[in-house]
């Protein structure tokens, strides 16, 4: 069955940060084809040598399987095969989608929205930030960090990774081993210097003197 929802979503990501009329360049599709689908406004999905060219220019690994899949002309006989495929929860990420769903939901009903109007803020469906809450979907990451950016908290908060909503979670064995032992609250700054190739014994020093002003 055909999702315009669902295939609205798909074909944004298969765009990425181009334009349409760039995507329909690059693809050789109509741009004001690829338009009505992204408004929603065709009932039955382009057909499959449409598909093909869509997909030949996609961006964010958007296959021409995936999007026959999409479009319902291939009949996956597992469901299970067909949920991963739209981007839905499988068994090993049920709990972490579970919990960004709540967070999403709660979150939400903190900032007294609508899915409708928190929907409008980061381009995507009231129908979509359904599935989220209920963790019948999980976002890509681009959707995942506009999702952060509007409520203002980390994508770590979101996942459930910790329950501060401005820290960022840092794995100790990302950073070189001379400072593994410094104080949790220098840790992220530890790894934002370690990230731009600051030698290990110098940002040593650097923590050890803000750690000296307290």
């Amino acid at each position: 069955m055909f999702d315009k929802d669902i295939f609205k979503e798909v074909i944004e990501r298969a765009i990425g940060n181009r334009t349409t009329t760039e995507y329909s360049n690059a693809s050789g599709v109509n741009r004001t084809y690829i338009s009505k689908y992204l408004n929603k406004r065709l009932d039955s999905p382009p057909s499959p040598d449409v598909l093909k060219k869509l997909a030949d220019s996609a961006h964010n690994n958007i296959t021409y399987e995936y999007l026959m899949k999409i479009a319902g002309y291939i009949d996956t006989t597992s469901q299970e095969d067909l949920q991963q495929s739209i981007g839905k929860n499988d068994s090993k990420n049920k709990s972490s989608n579970l919990q960004f769903g709540v967070r999403l939901r709660d979150l939400r009903k903190e900032m007294d929205w609508t899915q409708k109007e928190l929907g409008k803020k980061i381009a995507i469906s009231d129908r979509v930030i359904g599935y989220y809450e209920n963790s019948d979907r999980f976002p890509d990451e681009e959707t995942l960090k506009k999702i952060a950016d509007v409520f203002d908290v980390t994508i770590d908060y979101l996942l459930g990774r910790t329950n501060n909503p401005t820290t960022v979670r840092v794995e100790g064995d990302k950073l070189p081993k001379e400072l593994r032992d410094i104080g949790i609250e220098y840790l992220t700054i530890a790894k934002e210097m370690a990230d731009k190739e600051i030698p290990p014994e110098d940002i040593k020093k650097i923590i050890d003197v803000l750690g000296n002003r307290k």
